[in-house]
């Protein structure tokens, strides 16, 4: 609420009020009695007649007021001022006084206006007859504006007019209020009203004032609301400037509101009235109080852009640089250089009342649609030096026409001797060519514009200027931007923009999808719908674009920076240049016809100019094709630096040429013939024959003496293939020291469906991959020339060494489906596999050793095969007692002396082994086995044994079963496992080492097997005795872990 406490005058008015109170006393008595006579008779004066009431002159005043401040009561002007008396009482003006602010020319308020016009404001013609001077024949016209501000509308028609904070009864209060509010409801005009520094709240009585729930708030039964002098209809517009400006002064609505726009330029009258740079804010934003008192809103002035005057050097604000601060709100464009007034004060931030704001002699107009230079670009309207050089824009453009005509220079581009843009060409060279001064790589092809020049690169900086420019069609959550065409973004990655309305926004892309339209890995998102998506850089294309014919048609946009004429991946300039630290002919995409393309050979650091020096190695044997197929290479090329040369030719696509057992590349170093010899070979030392030398194993750090170093299922020879031998297993698939890389985690890796038979739920399923029965010392291996395999043709069936089938409860017939396909390798099927029956793919070749029961992929991929086994059941209670070992497995039973020599340390297995049985009271095979299994499972009363993922902690040369059972007492359940099996052959048990899998979840009709289910076991070879009928039991499984 905007309350007066103080009644605020002109002078005038002052004396006009101490004057009337010196006149009061007299007159006062002569009025009453002038009104008592007057009920009773008639009195002539001026031959009329009359009363205290009536207004002869119909100038607003009673006869009676007109007595007390001794106006003409039958002059309506007293003053002759041209403002009638009554008009003049009511707003505080002195009618009998013609000068000063009471006069007609008089403006108290301070809104621009007279009194004079304030008055006679929307004022009909011929309002007053002329004719009879002394009357207005239509009384006061009321309908104008208000000439002052802070007045008391609600005491104003009396002679008595109190002072706004006076003592006297006004409402539910015993001071006179003059309740002074503006028009309109200010809880809701978004003006900071009484410039408390927040915009007004609601006001639901539409009163005007702070107390939003009533209309009167000092309780005299008046509404409140008064209009203010200084802008009679309450919109923030002072009265003079509204009617200057052809707005009506007593309207707040539609197009002479604050809001309106009547002339249509987006520019709403208030922000005509004051330029959108304000002074006053409300919490942080513009906001608007009205004036003239207090801290009004003004427009921020000066604010200069070019002189730095103004906050922040006028850098983010509209410039106001002539002290105009209003546009017309009758005219779109107010200073006529031909731009719109809301696009210079909201857009372009320029003066809209100065054609020139930077005052460079070229008007705004022309600036910004300035077309200077090729390609044609637009000055700056805000800066008065547009390129930074030596010469403002009004100088290079003299005749300030918006385009470079004979004689001028580019005020938009420097002539200078500087390089803005590092790229090793002067500006002043630049703005007289097609390249960008102050825009490194003017084509955007990746090179920049003076190596571009350069002879040594032989393309041209401005090929090309076209940008490849199509329509944005979507963006996913998956960071994928969809377009209508996307052959103009490289297939590998890149930079786009967008284009939203002529601003652009860089984004990059990990690739472009011809197929899709799409470039997948954007980042960052577009905002909204872009106008169009483009590329500048289209380098990727050219050498393209000139076989198919396309570079001047369809392909225009393809940039010549990284022409490469022989389409080898190497720029022209690249291979000339030696760019990449080697030198090759551009015409030829591959120099020394080694096989290997330029651009491969570069990035592999060989050299493209020596054939006999290249990566290409197909069979992966340390030798690159070009060696093997020709003669005379520098065996320096392979790491022999003896200064020989090259006499064999061997094959490029196998490892060991000769088939000797010796890969080429080692019968180089050994000097033998790889070509055609076999029987020269030097084969190397394979102790737990897991298909690695010794000597390489001993490089690589796995374990010579183990033919699984990391127990995670696979063979070391297969996890580092023999062509990784010399890199030390380096770069091999398979790590040879994590078991989690030997299978596929969280996935099944076969499933084992039953097609006849019974499943016995009850029984463990045991699923056999490896079987080994040489001891090495910390583990076994498996010997291929004591157990050599033979190839199996299905239908394939084989009892060799299995259980009597007086022990099966039935044959179970398996289709095994392996979710990655086996190649060459150990294949793993039922423990107790009988039979083969099928397999799906005729180029497999399968292979199986007779008495370890092992399968092998010598050639094909398996995905599926279909086999037999009996489910064999039993009845230990009974047959335990029967139980002998099994008789005529020499290998099995194997063991080194020491264990036996009770002079060896080593020895202390043989003696927990026959403690173990002692404490048991196992006498039978059976029982035998099955207390070591509890032994090494639970322990004893001295011994507790852990089973963990991460090994015992051997130390090289010392004996696993020693090591486990002496010091460490933990270990993976490889290393119990194999512990068990030497303990077992120490009882004189045949015993031997499996790895594959155990268990798996039942799907209903089988098992799916995974990585989870990865197990080592030991299997015991027990029978029975001759007396209780001989009967074989095979190979039993046992399992510590």
């Amino acid at each position: 609420m905007i309350e007066a406490d103080t009644l605020k005058t002109g002078p005038s008015a002052t004396t006009k009020l101490v004057r009337s109170q010196r006149r009061t006393v007299a007159q006062s008595i002569f009025l009453v009695a002038l009104m008592v006579l007057s009920t009773m008779t008639a009195v002539d004066f001026v031959t009329e007649e009359v009363s205290a009431a009536s207004d002869l002159d119909g100038d607003g005043l009673t006869y009676g007021l007109e007595y007390l401040i001794n106006t003409a009561a039958t002059d309506w002007d007293s003053d002759n001022d041209g403002l009638p008396d009554g008009w003049e009482w009511k707003y505080g003006l002195d009618p009998l006084s013609a000068t000063g602010g009471d006069g007609a020319v008089g403006d108290p308020d301070g809104d621009g206006m007279s009194n004079l016009q304030e008055y006679s404001y929307l004022q009909p013609t011929n309002w007053d007859n002329p004719a009879t001077t002394g009357l207005l024949d239509n009384g006061v016209w009321w309908n104008g504006t208000i000439p002052v501000n802070d007045w008391n509308e609600e005491d104003s028609m009396q002679f008595n007019q109190p002072n706004c904070g006076d003592t006297g009864s006004d409402g539910q209060g015993n001071t006179i209020l003059c309740d002074e509010d503006p028009v309109g409801n200010v809880c809701a005009n978004g003006f900071d009203d009484d410039k408390d520094g927040q915009v007004d709240g609601s006001d639901s009585d539409n009163d005007g004032d702070a107390d939003c729930s009533s209309d009167d708030d000092d309780g005299d039964g008046i509404a409140d609301e008064d209009p203010n002098g200084w802008d009679t209809d309450g919109d923030g517009m002072p009265d003079g400037w509204e009617a200057a400006n052809g707005l009506n002064a007593t309207s707040p609505s539609n197009a002479d509101g604050a809001n309106g726009d009547p002339d249509g330029d987006g520019l709403i009258n208030l922000m005509e009235y004051v330029n959108p740079a304000w002074t006053t804010n409300c919490g942080g934003v513009p906001c608007f109080r009205q004036g003239p008192d207090g801290v009004p809103t003004e427009t921020v002035s000066p604010c200069d852009p070019v002189q730095g005057i103004g906050p922040g050097a006028c850098a983010t604000l509209t410039a106001e640089v002539d002290g105009i601060t209003s546009t017309n709100p009758q005219d779109s464009d107010t200073d006529n250089d031909g731009l719109n007034d809301s696009y210079e004060a909201l857009t372009l931030l320029t003066d809209p009342t100065s054609s020139d704001t930077d005052s460079d002699g070229i008007p705004d107009g022309v600036e910004i649609n300035g077309a200077y230079g090729n390609p044609p670009q637009a000055s700056d309207p805000r800066d008065n030096n547009t390129d930074d050089d030596a010469f403002d824009d009004g100088d290079e453009d003299p005749n300030g026409n918006g385009v470079v005509d004979p004689g001028e220079t580019d005020p938009t581009r420097r002539e200078d001797s500087g390089d803005e843009d590092n790229d090793g060409i002067q500006n002043w060279e630049e703005n007289l060519s097609c390249t960008e001064w102050n825009v490194a790589d003017t084509d955007f092809g990746g090179v920049n514009d003076g190596d571009e020049r350069n002879v040594s690169h032989g393309t041209d900086p401005c090929d090309s200027l076209v940008n490849f420019v199509t329509t944005f069609v979507s963006f996913s959550a998956a960071n994928q931007l969809f377009l209508a065409d996307a052959s103009g973004f490289n297939p590998n990655g890149g930079i786009g923009y967008y284009n939203n309305s002529g601003t652009y926004t860089a984004f990059g892309y990990l690739s472009a999808s011809l197929t899709s339209n799409a470039l997948q890995g954007v980042a960052p998102a577009p905002t909204g719908t872009p106008t169009s998506i483009e590329s500048r850089n289209g380098s990727f294309c050219h050498t393209a674009a000139n076989q198919d014919g396309t570079i001047g048609t369809t392909r225009t946009y393809c940039d010549d920076d990284y022409t490469d004429s022989d389409g080898d991946g190497l720029a022209n300039w690249e291979e000339l240049l030696g760019t990449y630290g080697w030198f090759s002919n551009p015409t030829l995409a591959d120099t020394d016809g080694d096989g290997v393309n330029d651009y491969d050979e570069v990035f592999d650091n060989t050299d493209p100019t020596e054939p006999c020096f290249n990566t290409l190695d197909p069979d992966g044997d340390g030798i690159n094709s070009y060696f093997e197929n020709t003669t005379g290479c520098n065996l320096a090329f392979i790491g022999i630096n003896n200064g020989s040369t090259d006499i064999w030719v061997t094959d490029y696509q196998s490892v060991d040429t000769d088939s000797g057992g010796v890969d080429d590349r080692t019968e180089y170093f050994d000097s033998t013939n790889p070509e055609n010899d076999p029987t020269d070979d030097i084969l190397p030392d394979d102790y737990d024959n897991d298909g690695i030398p010794d000597a390489v194993e001993n490089l690589t750090g796995s374990d010579w003496r183990n033919p699984d170093t990391d127990g995670g299922g696979m063979l070391d020879g297969a996890e580092c293939p023999q062509q990784f031998w010399f890199f030390n297993c380096v770069g091999a698939p398979f790590n040879l020291f994590d078991p989690s890389d030997d299978l596929p985690q969280n996935d099944v890796i076969f499933w084992a469906n039953n097609t006849t038979g019974v499943v016995d739920l009850d029984l463990e399923k045991y699923w056999r991959k490896y079987t080994n029965d040489i001891p090495t010392g910390n583990s076994y291996a498996h010997d291929d020339a004591v157990h050599p395999a033979e190839e199996v043709v299905p239908p394939f069936t084989n009892l060799t060494h299995m259980a009597s089938t007086s022990f099966a409860n039935d044959t179970i017939t398996w289709q095994i489906s392996y979710n990655f396909p086996v190649g060459e390798g150990a294949l793993t099927l039922p423990a107790s596999t009988t039979n083969v029956s099928f397999w799906a793919d005729s180029a497999v070749v399968l292979s199986r050793t007779n008495d370890t029961h092992r399968y092998i992929v010598d050639g094909g991929f398996v995905e599926e095969i279909v086999v037999q086994q009996p489910e064999y059941y039993f009845d230990w209670s009974t047959l335990a007692s029967t139980s002998i070992a099994g008789q005529g497995f020499p290998y099995e039973t194997a063991l080194p002396a020491y264990f036996t020599d009770l002079t060896d340390s080593r020895s202390v297995v043989f003696n927990i082994t026959n403690a173990v049985i002692n404490d048991a009271s196992a006498v039978n095979a059976y029982d035998q086995a099955l207390a070591l299994q509890t032994f090494l499972r639970d322990g004893n009363a001295t011994t507790d044994f852990k089973l963990n993922f991460d090994g015992s902690g051997l130390v090289d040369g010392e004996d696993l079963a020693q090591y486990m059972l002496e010091i460490a007492n933990e270990g993976t359940c490889a290393e119990f496992a194999t512990t068990y099996v030497t303990m077992a052959r120490i009882l004189g048990l045949p015993a031997r080492l499996v790895s594959g899998f155990k268990g798996g979840d039942w799907t209903g009709n089988g098992y799916a097997v995974g990585a989870q289910h990865l197990r080592t076991w030991a299997e015991v070879r027990l029978q029975q005795s001759s007396a209780s009928g001989g009967l074989d039991f095979g190979w039993v499984p046992f399992d510590p872990c």
